[in-house]
């Protein structure tokens, strides 16, 4: 923020994803939240997840870029935290307290398990592929319309079958890719 240049803390240039065995994984701080480009280059990286700690709650600001990027979000805040699917839709929130066994101390703890064997695309050009994958694939995928966006994210619930096979299967094109 322009406080912390004053005192000549620079913003970085890089914005780095690191691969894990749960996905690829990114990281936004605070203010960088007000940037699209941040944003941008996270998901053009391909990050599944983007961790974001902050001082401020974010707002619509998470819903956006989880929709848009078509990642995890992860909110940090004082006092809250949520994780938000990449339909925007929030599966966990304000965590429970638990006790730091210091003193009466406790910390908020947020958990959510997620799929991040999923992807967002764009109803153009895949909106009449859905019958066929719902019929061939059944209860092994999700599939989450987003209206009015025109989006849908696509997760497969198959430990054999990722949602990378059924999009080449099916001749699909990510939203990262159609963008």
């Amino acid at each position: 923020t322009a406080y912390e240049m004053e005192d000549g803390i620079m913003p970085g240039e890089d914005v780095p994803v690191w691969d894990t065995d749960r996905g690829r994984i990114g990281v936004a701080i605070c203010f960088d939240i007000k940037f699209p480009e941040v944003g941008l280059r996270l998901s053009r990286q391909r990050a599944d997840v983007t961790f974001w700690p902050s001082m401020f709650p974010g707002g619509e600001r998470l819903r956006a870029w989880a929709m848009d990027y078509g990642m995890y979000m992860v909110k940090c805040t004082r006092g809250s935290g949520a994780v938000l699917d990449p339909a925007g839709q929030y599966v966990a929130s304000e965590g429970q307290a638990m006790p730091l066994g210091v003193s009466d101390a406790t910390v908020q703890i947020t958990f959510a398990e997620v799929n991040t064997d999923r992807k967002t695309f764009h109803l153009d050009f895949n909106a009449q592929k859905l019958p066929a994958i719902v019929a061939k694939y059944g209860g092994g995928v999700d599939i989450f319309r987003m209206q009015p966006e025109g989006t849908f994210s696509l997760a497969s619930r198959m430990p054999d079958v990722t949602v990378q096979d059924i999009e080449r299967e099916f001749a699909m094109e990510d939203l990262r890719a159609y963008l």
